[in-house]
């Protein structure tokens, strides 16, 4: 799910807002069993990979994590390296407007749905 809703914010703020210099941040991500979880970023990675290689004008994408040590920099040298990196599978979204601010709607059921056959 992380990758989908980084996804979709950069692809809301590049469509949307017209903004070419994008700034995300993780800090939720905790430690198990003493051990930083690297799905999370390497989700996040491959979000912000796709989304820029699928669309020109991205100036900047700054990505902020709290992990020790290189761990971000280790997951986007392997994403780099990959021969074949994949690509995005469009889901459903609506924007709701509420006070001012967009909510983004992702469709999950329609996701599984294009992802089952």
């Amino acid at each position: 799910f992380m990758y989908n809703v980084t996804y979709e914010a950069i692809a809301h703020a590049y469509t949307k807002w017209g903004a070419r210099r994008i700034g995300i941040t993780h800090f939720s991500r905790s430690k198990y069993g003493g051990k930083y979880r690297n799905d999370v970023t390497t989700c996040q990675v491959e979000a912000i990979g796709h989304f820029c290689t699928e669309h020109s004008g991205v100036e900047c994408l700054t990505f902020v994590d709290d992990s020790e040590g290189n761990c971000p920099l280790e997951i986007v040298k392997g994403f780099n390296s990959l021969p074949d990196p994949g690509f995005h599978r469009t889901i459903s979204t609506k924007v709701i407007e509420l006070w001012g601010i967009d909510f983004i709607d992702l469709d999950w059921a329609h996701a599984s749905e294009l992802t089952a056959g």
